[in-house]
């Protein structure tokens, strides 16, 4: 945790570049000054509030300057709410920006010169999965997310990224966790829009009581939810299911495991299984490292062979189940596995034609090194973060990849987070 200054000081300040998580970054005594909901080129006057790792973090009190690049945000919770960093951003240079993200850790690896395509953007009020936090007050509960650097909760009222379907139930979702929680109790809410209807999950440390279920059946069927869960510690409980949730893709159809992982947009997951097609369309099989529920290699089905590699149990559960339709028996397997502390070796991967790598936040270092090792025609990696995207390709091209294409995809409006997908192929001697 960052320690306070001693002392208030303020400063005049000229703000030179916009970093990685949305501030502007200027200078001081040589410092770095990190400062949120600023632009390059704008001259502030600002608070220094605490030191933040190499340099000092701020708060703007003026904008003397304000750039031409700045624009009216289109949510009254910003400045507040810590989900977005820069709603203030002219869209077209903020699709600029995250884009030069991606080229940036490249470079900061030795990549000179990699093809980084156009951004896929995902326009406001798409996003088809969040997780709010509420907490039960004196009053009534509170839902929403946490403000900026702090652990308290902004009340929201709306969210422009959030699709209408979930925008419009956090109303409802307000009463009835004033009603089924008992003041001071916490709880998370998973939301995630499917093929077949919502899928409610709520999280919390304590089992609901009967009157806490029978309010949480009449929500799901009020709202036309598929499903409302709850989940204590590791077990998720169905307390009503109205369908079962459920992703179709191509021939497959796979029920979605309470609170289980989707891509953020379907603009977003759109954008990498058409890359997943056009890149693999001439392998025969395919192995799919880190593959949740399939959503990247099932739509390759029944055309290809897919070995789908997954850690969550659920996950895997689902698409096993999935793989019992006639049509796909000899054509889909899936294995639990953890892939961080057992990567799938080299000499198992160099069966497969093709691989899709989709690793969470911190990459993959390991699998990145046996892929490397693996002689695979061609790989398609999937990324939530350039930094380590990018370290995890060095490891590939070292081994003798190139790295043909990269496309930048913004299923994450107006934060700092942007993802990619990426495509490599074996060099032939």
């Amino acid at each position: 945790m960052a320690m306070p200054l001693p002392a208030t000081r303020q400063a005049s300040l000229t703000i030179d570049t916009l970093g990685a998580r949305g501030d502007g970054i200027a200078s001081l005594d040589g410092k770095p000054v990190y400062i949120p909901f600023t632009l390059p080129g704008e001259i502030i006057q600002a608070e220094i509030v605490q030191a933040r790792g190499d340099g000092l973090s701020a708060v703007v009190r003026t904008i003397e300057r304000a750039s031409p690049l700045r624009a009216q945000p289109p949510c009254p919770h910003f400045g507040i709410c810590g989900g977005c960093a820069v709603q203030h951003f002219d869209y077209r240079a903020y699709l600029a920006w995250k884009r030069q993200l991606v080229g940036q850790a490249l470079q900061r690896r030795g990549f000179a010169a990699v093809p980084v395509g156009e951004i896929v953007a995902t326009p406001p009020a798409r996003r088809r999965r969040a997780v709010l936090t509420a907490m039960r007050t004196r009053k009534a509960a509170i839902i929403g997310f946490h403000e900026r650097a702090s652990h308290r909760l902004v009340d929201l009222t709306v969210c422009r990224v959030l699709l209408p379907s979930l925008e419009a139930l956090i109303a409802p979702l307000r009463d009835l966790l004033t009603q089924i929680l008992a003041v001071g109790q916490n709880a998370q809410v998973a939301l995630n829009d499917t093929d077949s209807g919502i899928d409610c999950q709520i999280a919390a440390d304590h089992a609901p009581d009967l009157a806490a279920r029978e309010a949480m059946a009449a929500f799901t069927e009020k709202h036309d939810l598929a499903r409302i869960a709850w989940r204590q510690g590791g077990e998720s409980d169905p307390v009503a299911q109205r369908r079962l949730p459920v992703l179709k893709l191509g021939a497959a159809i796979v029920g979605m495991p309470p609170g289980g992982f989707l891509q953020a947009s379907r603009e977003g997951e759109n954008a990498m299984r058409q890359a997943v097609r056009e890149w693999t369309q001439d392998a025969k099989s395919v192995i799919d490292l880190f593959g949740g529920v399939g959503t990247l290699s099932l739509e390759l089905l029944p055309d290809k062979r897919v070995h789908l590699v997954e850690g969550n149990a659920d996950a895997v559960a689902a698409v096993t189940q999935a793989a019992r339709l006639p049509a796909l028996q000899s054509k889909l397997r899936a294995e639990q596995r953890d892939l961080a502390a057992e990567p799938m070796m080299a000499e198992t991967l160099q069966s497969y034609d093709a691989a899709i790598i989709d690793p969470p936040r911190a990459g993959a270092v390991a699998q990145a090194r046996e892929l490397a090792s693996s002689g695979i025609g061609t790989i398609v990696y999937v990324s939530c973060d350039p930094g380590t995207f990018a370290r995890d390709a060095r490891i590939l091209v070292d081994g003798g990849y190139a790295l043909e294409q990269v496309v930048p995809i913004d299923q994450f409006l107006w934060s700092g987070h942007v993802e990619l997908v990426a495509l490599f192929r074996r060099k032939r001697l």
